[in-house]
């Protein structure tokens, strides 16, 4: 290979290589990192936090937006 197809090649892998890594699933509580969002305690003394597993790009725009960004992979509650 020459150089120049060398350089192109490494480049489209970095490039795949960075989007692969905005994809990857986070979980976070909240829907939105800051955010509370814990209920108080049930009838048996439990509460329960809600989470969506959203892209680890979406996740670091909502940090620096400090908003909540709708687009994720799943949401659940989870009881303490």
């Amino acid at each position: 290979m020459t150089k120049k197809r060398t350089h192109v090649v490494l480049i489209v892998g970095i490039i795949v290589l960075v989007c692969g890594c905005c994809l990857a699933p986070l979980p976070v509580p909240c829907g939105a990192p800051g955010m509370s969002c814990r209920t108080g305690p049930g009838p048996g003394g439990a509460s329960s936090v809600f989470y969506e597993l959203e892209p680890l790009g979406v996740a670091v725009l909502e940090l620096v937006f400090q908003d909540n960004i709708r687009i994720y992979y799943w949401t659940w509650d989870s009881s303490d």
